[in-house]
């Protein structure tokens, strides 16, 4: 590991150290990787973290450390808080309120967390820092998707396979874009929602099929003319009905297979 930790070029920020495949750290090893000075340290595999160890890694200088952790003390979270680089945590299975308030006032740069953290309290707590990123959540729930509407941070919700009414209603009000290419189908209600949707593009592409209701209420989405991303995407679409068409065709920036949007520019 010390050996290891001199291996960077000094003149090159393009050096990574990959040790994915192992799986236990002791401290005196921490402590000579902490040293590593190339751009990214990944350590994915390594699902456990002692406080000392996290302590060590969070002096570590480069612009990125991946650790695979799927636990984290509180004071481990406050350890890696300090490092001033990217930092991915996305193994997490469960993370205290503490170690949250530890983790949001990470401020060197972004902090990538999984789905399986998400909570009402944490997302609470970690929603006051516009750098936190949550990433391939498959399901939410009603009260979850209301806090994540007053998150600053981003959330990745490409893999949601189910959206109730109610939190599409919630994920409407997010003044940011909007990408649900995981969902298969949509009721007309959810679909009325999500026209309201205003924070830059919306993407549906999981849908297959539309009813003439849901795309009646699609066509009315809009953004500020201040976010260059203002379109609606639904290139999965694998047919229309008349109607449907001739409402789609109101909107302004659509993607669609070019097949249909054939169909959808005769309206026009």
């Amino acid at each position: 590991a010390e050996i290891l930790s001199k291996r960077s070029h000094p003149t090159s920020r393009g050096d990574r150290l990959f040790l994915d495949r192992l799986t236990e750290l002791s401290d005196s090893a921490a402590e000579s990787l902490s040293k590593y000075r190339g751009e990214s340290l990944s350590l994915r595999s390594l699902t456990e973290l002692s406080d000392a160890a996290a302590e060590s890694l969070s002096k570590h200088k480069g612009d990125k450390l991946f650790l695979g952790v799927t636990e984290l003390s509180d004071a481990a979270a406050g350890s890696l808080s300090k490092h001033k680089g990217w930092l991915s945590l996305e193994g997490l299975t469960e993370l205290s309120d503490a170690a949250a308030e530890n983790l949001s006032k990470h401020n060197g740069g972004f902090l990538d967390l999984g789905p399986s953290i998400v909570s009402d309290s944490v997302v609470e707590i970690l929603s006051k820092n516009s750098f936190v990123r949550i990433r391939g959540a498959t399901e939410l729930s009603d009260s979850v998707a209301e806090s994540l509407s007053k998150f600053k941070g981003s959330f990745d919700l490409e893999c949601l396979k189910e959206l109730s009414d109610s939190a599409a209603e919630s994920l409407s009000k997010l003044n940011d874009c909007l990408c649900l290419d995981g969902l298969t189908e949509l009721s007309d209600a959810a679909a009325e929602s999500l026209s309201k949707h205003k924070g830059g593009f919306l993407s549906l592409n999981g849908l297959t099929k539309l009813s003439d209701s849901a795309a009646e209420s699609l066509s009315k989405h809009k953004v500020s003319e201040s976010i260059p991303w203002r379109w609606l995407s639904l290139s999965g679409l694998t047919s229309l009905s008349d109607a449907a068409a001739e409402s789609l065709s109101k909107h302004e920036d659509l993607g669609l297979d070019c097949g249909l949007e054939e169909q959808v520019a005769q309206y026009r």
